[in-house]
């Protein structure tokens, strides 16, 4: 008797998504209306780009076609998750001593926000990303997605700026300096969903801070994918050191851009820690845009 054999397709299914998921996560959060264009904007291009294959060079060695994306479309809902689901462990400092604030997240929403006062009064922002759209629009349009990761960059980067669900803001104003660390915490307790967070950090001239985020996912019977943007923008002088630690479940799926720009006489260091997963993809670049700049990866 004759086996038939089948091939895998080169063209893999795409997320169930629509323009009216777009809306509607749009209006769930009391976004402004620019923001709303935004996203729909990059919905255009998300439609009009086919999924990366086997053929496109960035991606002939990575076959993704094993992710069910009829199992992990479910965006976050309108339920708040409570913060008692993160392991204690990832609420504590990962240095010693102070942190200048820590900011949590557990299934796309925000559960903790904590910022210290004295570095507020100094102008320094660090606020989850939604706020900072409605209070601080001037640096948020001129930053989120325009500088470093565009959505043009890739099918993940349009469908992430079409629908991110969380992120960050961080903000140094020129000049100064931030010794205290500030913390993120990023917690998948659902499985069978996607979140997609965005990290936006802005430092002025010669302005220094430290950030790290730390993203965790509980091991679950399905699969789940976090569609990432990290955005890192380092002005003439900065200095700033970035780590960014992963292990998520075995079950997950990722699908990230990665980009820092660093100016004239610039220094980033940028750690990178990925221990999780069953599938990530990551495109990590650094641009060094003045005589002087520094980075390290």
């Amino acid at each position: 008797m004759a086996l038939k054999t089948r091939r895998r397709s080169n063209a893999p299914v795409a997320p169930n998504y629509t323009e009216a998921d777009v809306r509607a996560l749009s209006n769930a959060n009391g976004e402004p209306q620019w923001l709303l264009e935004s996203r729909l904007a990059a919905w255009e291009l998300y439609e009009d780009m086919p999924m990366p294959n086997l053929t496109e060079e960035e991606w002939r060695r990575t076959d993704y076609r094993h992710i069910r994306w009829n199992e992990v479309s479910r965006l976050p809902n309108g339920t708040t998750p409570t913060i008692d689901r993160v392991p204690s462990q990832m609420l504590q400092p990962l240095v010693e001593g102070e942190q200048g604030g820590m900011i949590v997240f557990v299934d796309g929403k925000l559960v903790r926000s904590q910022f210290s006062e004295r570095l507020a009064a100094q102008g320094v922002i660090f606020a989850d990303l939604h706020t900072a759209a409605r209070q601080h629009e001037a640096l948020i349009r001129a930053n989120l997605m325009a500088k470093a990761v565009k959505p043009t960059d890739g099918k993940f980067a349009a469908l992430h700026a079409a629908l991110w669900t969380h992120g960050v803001f961080v903000y140094v104003p020129r000049g100064k300096v931030i010794e205290e660390p500030l913390h993120v915490v990023m917690y998948q307790s659902e499985d069978g969903m996607t979140t997609m967070g965005h990290m936006l950090v802005v430092l002025e001239e010669a302005s220094q801070a430290t950030v790290l985020v730390d993203y965790q996912g509980k091991a679950g019977e399905s699969q789940f994918s976090y569609v990432g943007v990290t955005e890192l923008l380092v002005g003439d002088a900065a200095n700033l050191k970035y780590v960014g630690l992963q292990d998520w479940s075995r079950q997950t799926f990722e699908f990230s851009h990665q980009r820092a720009s660093v100016g004239r006489d610039g220094q980033l260091d940028w750690v990178i820690g990925t221990m999780g997963g069953e599938f990530i993809k990551a495109f990590v670049e650094v641009d060094l845009d003045g005589q002087g700049a520094h980075g390290r990866v």
